[in-house]
């Protein structure tokens, strides 16, 4: 899966300093602005692992997981989801059973 966003790279005193705009919790350092930004994307990996994980506790028995496409940035103030069936289903890794889709679920 291929995600794009916005890193803010500065420097500061004595390494340049990176931070993602969508993803405020992850940040990132490095002597080269290349370093700050391969190691603010590493934060951010981190960061969307633990908040899906974390989405994941508590799952009701029932619960589905799908993936979402959306096309971004909206034309005409208007987000376009893909139409049914481009996403894929996933396999629950908490309940080790595939779980047919068609229900909304958190996570």
């Amino acid at each position: 899966m291929i995600n794009e966003f916005t890193a803010v790279i500065e420097w500061g005193e004595d390494w340049y300093l990176a931070y993602c705009l969508e993803v405020p919790e992850a940040n990132g350092q490095g002597k080269t602005k290349a370093a700050a930004r391969e190691n603010l994307a590493q934060a951010i990996a981190l960061m969307l692992d633990f908040s899906r994980e974390e989405g994941r506790r508590g799952l009701p028995p029932e619960a589905v997981e799908e993936v979402l496409v959306i096309e971004y940035p909206p034309e005409k103030g208007r987000i376009k989801l893909a139409p049914e069936g481009r996403g894929r289903s996933l396999r629950s890794r908490a309940l080790g059973r595939f779980r047919p889709p068609g229900r909304l679920c958190r996570g």
